[in-house]
């Protein structure tokens, strides 16, 4: 039972296994002289959670980086106009920029939340090694509070994340008088 905690282990760290260490159901195989020498490497290391056992095998981890992200009321030649962390309701749209180094081939998931409630997520696999992105998202000017947007790696590691507050516009301008 001990080693099939450590080969459980070992899917959960996302190292390869040889074939026929795991059945396809994601459980050990029976027990072999082989078993025990393989399983003995991570033994070092502490047993994954039992979420590991629960879950098919992660995608391998992400050894990417996000070197610059913000909130940006327009990207112009692929570079952010500002940076905001304020926004008043009268405004209804705004972007998140990020530059992802190291992802290229590897979904990576934007999620936007509103007071701490998802409101989107949006998926987007890199191209390219150094890339440079946007998401953006249309405004309730009603939805008055702190909106936050968080980087994912495609094993749902948070890499960064940033928030703005949506606030309520200030007076609304002066009507024309005569």
């Amino acid at each position: 039972m001990k080693s099939n905690k450590i080969v459980l282990a070992t899917l959960a760290l996302g190292l390869a296994l040889s074939a026929g260490a795991v059945l396809a159901d994601g459980t050990a195989a029976a027990p072999a002289a082989a078993a025990p020498a393989k399983a003995a490497a991570p033994a070092a290391k502490p047993a994954a959670p039992a979420a590991a056992s629960t879950a098919a095998a992660p995608a391998k981890a992400a050894a990417g980086s996000v070197s610059k992200a913000q909130f940006t009321s327009a990207v112009t030649n692929h570079e952010p106009t500002d940076n905001l962390t304020t926004l008043d309701n009268s405004h209804t749209s705004i972007d998140f920029y990020c530059v992802l180094n190291g992802f290229q081939g590897q979904e990576v998931t934007f999620r936007w939340s509103f007071n701490d409630v998802t409101q989107a997520e949006v998926k987007q696999t890199p191209a390219y090694p150094h890339y440079r992105t946007y998401t953006s998202k249309t405004l309730d000017p009603s939805k008055i509070g702190t909106w936050k947007v968080e980087v994912m790696d495609s094993s749902g590691n948070v890499l960064t994340s940033k928030t703005f507050d949506y606030t309520k516009a200030t007076g609304a301008p002066a009507a024309a008088t005569k």
